[in-house]
This record gives C-alpha cells, structure tokens and sequence, in this order.
C-alpha cells in the first residue's frame, strides 16, 4: 500500500477518528475530543480506510536544531485491519505533507524497540536524543517559590529561555494528559534564579524534563520541586549520544541534506 492510499482527514470523521484512537490507545473520547478541539489536530490528521482504519496526527511549528519541525504522533491501526500496510501508508503520506509545509525534520517518539526498529528500516529514521534520568539527592532545606502554570503561561515566561522553543498546541496536549494531577508544568525560584520546568510523577520519585536552570542552582530547585509534589526522590533527564540499537526518545527522518543532528538536549514533552 503506497502513501497515496492514505488522505487527510475530513471533518464528518471527527468522531470516528476519536472511537478508533480510543480503541487502540485506551484513552477516554472525550479526552481525545478535547485534545483535537484544544490542538485543532483534525487538520493535520491522516488517515486511511472509510471509515478510518488507520490514522496518524502532527503537531507543527516545533523548532529544533535549528530547523522547522513536525512532531507526528498516534500512529494507530484497527486491531482487525493491522498487517495490510495501512500504518505505513498513512505514516509515508504524514511525511510527505510535512515536508510539502516547509516542515525540514519530521520527528517521533517510537513507543517500544520493535516499533523503532521498523520505524528506522522501513522508513529511514534515524535517533535523534536518548535521555536517561539521573539521581539528584534533595537538599535538607531549600528556600523558594514553586508554581503549577498552564500551558499559556510556560510560553510566555519560555521567552526568558532561548533554548525553549515549543508550540503551544503540543503544550496544551501534555496539560490535557496532567488532568489527574500526575504532571504538571512548573515555574520555580530560589536564591535569584528563576526556572522552568516539566515534572512527572512515577512511583516515589518525581522525574523532571527541561529543568532550566544553571548547574549551581539544579539541586536546589529539585528538591523545591520534588517537596512540592511531597515525593522523597527527584530525577532529572539528561541527554546521552543515543546508539542504533537503543530505544531513543526521540528519532527523526529530514529533507536537509546538511543536518547534523545535536544529541546534546533533551525533548521537552512526556505525553503519558
């Protein structure tokens, strides 16, 4: 099946599109529904079959490395209908259409090795970051403010971070996963220095994403943060030089024959 048997979505599908990602991912319609009316996803949705069998969507307007990025996600199959080639047709053509809107690295999260072996052999991509989470032991006492933000308010303080680029639409995604409380966008402060950062609740441990903050004051907002969700442990996810056989976080396929991909950063979302 070739990527021209996969189409963009049309807006009667709205509630099929919705019924087959709950099907396949087990969340809640009406949480996919807020999350296609709050990310306006119908219009960069692509499915295949009529009704959709297959589906995939893209968030757009993502910066990294310097380059104009989709992030797709939800690549979905009806459990019946997989092995007939309809997850690669819709894939190939998301692609396709991403590098048609300017888009120069088309990007994903493989959710198991055995997806990413098959995103990396039959359709060319390539790892982009790996993070690992590493320990950080909290302070006896820190003094501080810590804040639970929206999605608005993380974009417009990000414009004190350079390095922070990222859409609101995808922002909006993570907030609608926090609903039950387990994640939340922080802004904290202690001694002077102002931070921002994402944090997951796993276990006993707080893990955070895109804690950014100079070396010095790291240990400090941590454990501001992690006394915050009054969890005794913090980790913080730091990059590593990812390997062809390890599940990265993040891989990637591109149109720009001279991209060279920086490993050295971490991508900022956890959509779980």
């Amino acid at each position: 099946m070739t990527a021209e048997s996969a189409r963009r979505a049309e807006n009667f599908e709205l509630e099929d599109i919705i019924r087959l990602w709950s099907i396949c991912f087990g969340d809640s319609p009406e949480l996919v529904r807020q999350l296609y009316a709050a990310c306006s996803l119908l219009e960069t949705t692509f499915v295949a079959g009529s009704p959709p069998d297959a589906m995939m969507t893209a968030f757009d307007g993502l910066s990294l490395s310097g380059r104009r990025a989709s992030y797709i996600y939800a690549l979905c199959t009806r459990p019946e209908k997989r092995g007939r080639g309809l997850a690669g047709a819709v894939l190939s053509r998301i692609i396709d259409e991403s590098f048609a809107r300017g888009t120069q690295l088309v990007c994903l999260h493989p959710a198991s090795l055995s997806l990413w072996r098959w995103y990396r052999d039959a359709k060319g991509f390539k790892p982009l970051i790996l993070a690992q989470p590493r320990e950080i032991e909290p302070l006896p006492a820190a003094d501080g403010t810590v804040r639970e933000i929206s999605a608005e308010e993380f974009i417009i303080l990000s414009g004190e971070f350079p390095d922070l680029n990222y859409p609101l639409p995808l922002l909006r995604a993570q907030d609608l996963f926090w609903r039950d409380g387990s994640g939340a966008f922080l802004a904290l402060e202690s001694g002077g220095v102002r931070a921002l950062a994402l944090a997951k609740a796993r276990g006993d441990a707080l893990l955070l994403k895109q804690l950014c903050a100079p070396p010095n004051a790291e240990r400090a907002l941590a454990t501001l943060a992690a006394r915050h969700f009054g969890l005794p442990r913090v980790s913080l996810l730091a990059p590593v030089t990812p390997s062809r056989d390890a599940l990265p976080d993040l891989c990637y396929v591109t149109n720009d024959p001279d991209f060279i991909p920086d490993h050295n950063f971490v991508f900022p979302f956890l959509l779980d």
